[in-house]
């Protein structure tokens, strides 16, 4: 007598998708990698952006890639009421604002969120990638996420991916788009493949990354003196730590502050365990006035080296001439000769 091994009945893994533009087109192919990679699990997208015909154009980019796709012209609020049963929800907004919004939302709620987005630093011209995972039970966490958001969004400038991305971004920054990308659409694929099967997420639900390769948890604290010691963050954080840091392990202390945040990096010291702050990264009011400052003087400094320089062609050339015409002029001492 044989008995067959019953195969499992495939399923629908429905993925609500906030935010149909670059980020979201990003998250394609690693969401049909993750179908074709199962046995058991069909992905199905529904589509929601508020934007007219937008949500539509992706539904088609994704039914080329072989992915049933659903349009729905709505902001992610407008629909929440009418998420199917256990989607989660996945969050590409190029505003942290709006990520706040939606975290907001859907906090209380037992749906599982999402998210990530980029920033081109004004201060130091770093690029940062963040990206966030909460299971439909982390209330509190998806609170802290939305929290960070919000205090990042305070000098969040108009633009978008042309300002990181684009034409109007840093030269040195256009090659690194595909490996940015990569980071968080490896991260979306592996996040989905637990939540569908149930198992505990291995990722922190904060995260940042400064070239796309070394992934850093961030661990959040609010400032309300604007005075607190980086140092003294990174040791109250090491004491209680939110996610395991060994030593060797590099982590953000995210300093939440009234006029934006700062990010300070640490390490904790492989060989004597001691916790080391390695500079900060602002988008706080301080950090960009002071960028400004700086940036003004570069460009004072800048002009008045054109400035001298211009001096100095605009002297060689007057030096140049009078020689010239030195040279030109009939004396005795510089006659003219003549031949028949």
């Amino acid at each position: 007598m044989t008995t067959a091994l019953a195969l499992p009945e495939r399923r629908t893994l429905h993925v609500v998708q906030a935010g149909t533009n670059h980020g979201a087109r990003g998250n394609l192919p690693h969401l049909r990698r993750l179908q074709e990679e199962s046995a058991i699990i069909d992905v199905e997208i529904i589509g929601v952006d508020p934007l007219p015909n937008r949500a539509r154009t992706y539904a088609a980019d994704a039914e080329r890639a072989g992915l049933r796709t659903t349009p729905r012209e709505a902001k992610i609020e407008e629909f929440i009421d009418d998420l199917p049963d256990g989607a989660p929800v996945l969050l590409n907004m190029d505003n942290p604002g709006a990520h706040a919004a939606a975290l907001r939302q859907l906090a209380d709620r037992d749906v599982a969120v999402l998210g990530g987005y980029f920033a081109a630093s004004p201060a130091d011209g770093q690029l940062f990638g963040f990206r966030y995972a909460c299971s439909g039970q982390e209330h509190d966490a998806k609170r802290e996420v939305a929290q960070f958001c919000e205090h990042l969004a305070t000098f969040a400038g108009r633009g978008g991916r042309d300002r990181v991305w684009g034409e109007r971004g840093r030269p040195e920054h256009l090659p690194l788009e595909t490996v940015y990308r990569q980071w968080t659409g490896a991260f979306v694929r592996e996040t989905l493949d637990k939540l569908a099967i149930g198992v505990p997420l291995n990722y922190h639900h904060l995260e940042v990354t400064r070239d796309g390769r070394e992934t850093l948890p961030i661990i959040t604290r609010q400032s309300t003196t604007h005075d607190a010691s980086p140092f003294a963050l990174a040791t109250e954080v090491l004491g209680n730590p939110p996610v395991a840091i060994l030593r060797g392990d590099a982590f953000v202390v995210a300093e939440l502050r009234g006029d934006g945040v700062r990010l300070h990096f640490a390490r904790l010291g492989k060989t004597d365990g001691r916790v080391r702050v390695n500079g900060y990264a602002g988008f706080d009011r301080e950090t960009l006035d002071a960028a400004e400052r700086a940036e003004r003087e570069r460009q004072l400094q800048h002009e008045q080296s054109l400035q001298r320089a211009d001096l100095a062609r605009q002297q060689r050339e007057v030096t140049e001439a009078l020689r010239r015409a030195d040279q030109q002029t009939i004396t005795r001492r510089r006659p003219l000769f003549f031949t028949d």
